[in-house]
């Protein structure tokens, strides 16, 4: 008798499937992604790693689809989209054209639209403290460091900034 009914694990992947879905990680990322008429969209691929690594599994790309097999892929990922669709093509070509889009830009978009979502209200401020001393340290004949600016003249003690 063939049975109705199949059984499929979620574990844990449901609860990290719904904040994609609540941010429209997929969106975010396809609207700032050429469209290339792939099978899987780059935003799917980044989803389906993101899940893929949240997982608790050390594999290589290639092995996602044996990851996805025991997984319902259209309620995690997409309708239309079965495990065999996210091999390391796939996915490969998916951070070939993350890059292109410039990662670093597309992840700034993707977490600023996060913040909205959620409504978190975050204050951002970049230092980089190789560049916060504009004097230089010498040497001393008395064996110390001591800092000095361009000119030559002794500086206060340099502080430290505190980061929050």
């Amino acid at each position: 008798m063939h049975s109705l009914y199949s059984t499929q694990t979620l574990d844990h992947l449901g609860l990290v499937a719904g904040v994609c879905q609540r941010i429209g990680l997929i969106e975010q990322i396809d609207a700032r992604v050429p469209d290339t008429g792939r099978t899987v969209s780059v935003g799917q691929a980044v989803q389906a790693m993101v899940l893929n690594g949240l997982g608790f599994v050390g594999r290589p790309l290639y092995l996602t689809p044996e990851f996805y097999r025991t997984k319902p892929v259209d309620l995690l990922i997409g309708s239309g989209i079965e495990a065999e669709d996210l091999n390391g093509d796939s996915l490969g070509k998916a951070l070939d054209h993350l890059y292109q889009a410039g990662i670093t830009e597309l992840f700034a978009a993707v977490s600023a639209h996060a913040l909205k979502v959620y409504n978190l209200a975050v204050h951002f401020a970049h230092l980089d403290t190789t560049a916060a001393s504009r004097g230089t340290m010498r040497w001393r004949r008395s064996q110390r460091w001591m800092n000095r600016s361009r000119s030559g003249s002794p500086m206060a003690t340099p502080k430290t900034i505190d980061r929050t």
